[in-house]
Parts: C-alpha cells; structure tokens; sequence
C-alpha cells in the first residue's frame, strides 16, 4: 500500500512539473507564460494588486517547476528602473512586450500578432546584450496571455507608437 501511494506521489508530481504552464506562485496572477521546445517555461507574473501584500511587483521567470533558471523581480514597477512595457495595436497587428533589465543584459518578454505573416502569432523571450547578437526563445503552442493586467501598473518604454498607459 505504502510503496503504491509512493509511486503515485512521483507520478503526479512528474505530471505536475511535465505540464507546467506558469512558474508563478498561488498569491501570483499570470500575465503570460508559455513552454519552450526544450521543456523550460517562461512565465511573467504579477502581485500588482496584491491582498494583505506589503509591496507590489512583477517577476520575470524561465525554467522548470523543479528549477527557476533565472528570476528577476521588480519591487517598484513604476518606475522606469528595471521594467518597461511596450503595446501597440491597429486592426490585423497586437504586439506587446515587457523588457526586464539584469547588469548588461536585457530580457524581453514578447507577444506578436501580425496577420499579414506567417505564423501570424509568435512569442518568447529574447536576451540582448550591447554588442552581441540576441537570443530568442521562441514558444511553442498557445501561451497564456493577460497583459491586460498591467495596464497602468507597470512603466512604459520610452518608444513610438506605445500606446501603454503610464501609471
């Protein structure tokens, strides 16, 4: 009974982690996350409104369930220190971005749909560094999408055509 109740626990928690959707924690809303081709999640979750929380934040996560690779939190999402977001849309074409800066590296969180492409949608993350060629992190499937959630929460990246309200 006991070794049947243990081999149960493992195959859960393997499926748990298997089907990971968000790297975000319980008292955490999901404003995106999506798989990678090599079973790592990206996810960027939110306590921007948060019950009983002393401070507001957003986070930048990319791994497994079983190991957060990289987490970069902004306290203070605000100000344009650490954090900023992009929106622009006109019929056919959404994109939407959220950048979070770590010492040299950028980190872009992205969402594009654009139908006169193909594929009309793409996402993932793309990590730049000054003088060197980015790298992207592509998707795969559908991604959970809420960036409606950071509507006047989070800073707006000083850019052209963002029509992202500042807060």
């Amino acid at each position: 009974m006991q070794k049947t109740l243990l081999i149960g626990a493992v195959l859960l928690t393997t499926c748990a982690v298997a089907g990971a959707e968000s790297l975000c924690q319980p008292r955490e809303e999901i404003v995106f996350s999506c798989s990678t081709s090599r079973t790592k999640v990206i996810s960027v979750c939110s306590a921007l409104r948060p019950a009983g929380a002393a401070r507001p934040y957003i986070a930048y996560r990319f791994g497994t369930g079983q190991n957060v690779e990289l987490d970069i939190t902004v306290k203070e999402p605000g100000k344009r220190s650490s954090a900023a977001l992009f929106h622009y849309f006109r019929p056919g074409v959404d994109r939407t971005s959220l950048s979070f800066k770590r010492q040299s590296t950028t980190y872009t969180v992205f969402s594009e749909v654009d139908e006169a492409l193909m594929p009309t949608h793409k996402a993932g993350v793309t990590a730049s560094v000054l003088g060197r060629r980015p790298v992207n992190v592509p998707c795969i499937g559908n991604p959970t999408e809420n960036w409606f959630k950071l509507d006047g929460q989070v800073a707006c990246e000083d850019e052209d055509w963002n029509s992202c309200q500042e807060p």
